[in-house]
Parts: structure tokens; C-alpha cells; sequence
């Protein structure tokens, strides 16, 4: 929890001077994470259950796979972006 509130910190921090652009893909970085932080909560909450059934527990890696995914390409999209601001400066 204290490295997504430094996440959380430290991005705020980057939208203070980012583009339009750029703050509309860290606000989408921070739903995917939150996203990946309440399936990780649902699935410690139902340990027990998911260890006794594999495709419950695969089902929950499955989406936390699609959104490690969908976050990867974001954090490439936001370094583009911030490239094309930097070269502009």
C-alpha cells in the first residue's frame, strides 16, 4: 500500500506540468493499478477457496494479466508522450 501512495505521490506531482494528453494516460495508469490492487484483495481474501480451486485461481491471474498488459502499453504510450513534450521544449 505505501508504494501506491508513492505512485499515487509521485504522479501528481507529473500532472502538475504534463500535457492534456499525458494526465488522461496517468489517470488510466491509476485505475489499472487500482484495478490490479482490488482484484489482489479479492483473491486474499478467498484464499482457502481459490487454493482448493485451479480454475478459480487461474481466472483471477487471468485478469490480473490483462490488466499487467494493458498497463505496459500505457507506461510505453506516457514515455512517448513525454518524449514528444521534451523534444518540443
Amino acid at each position: 500500500m505505501t508504494d501506491y501512495l508513492e505512485l499515487q505521490s509521485e504522479s501528481n506531482k507529473l500532472k502538475l506540468t504534463a500535457a492534456d494528453e499525458m494526465i488522461d494516460v496517468f489517470d488510466e495508469l491509476e485505475s489499472l493499478t487500482e484495478q490490479s490492487m482490488n482484484i489482489v484483495n479479492e483473491m486474499l481474501q478467498r484464499f482457502s477457496e481459490l487454493m482448493a480451486d485451479a480454475s478459480a485461481s487461474e481466472e483471477f491471474q487471468a485478469r490480473l494479466q490483462s490488466l499487467a498488459d494493458k498497463s505496459k502499453l500505457k507506461a510505453k504510450l506516457l514515455i512517448q508522450l513525454m518524449r514528444h513534450e521534451l523534444s518540443n521544449i
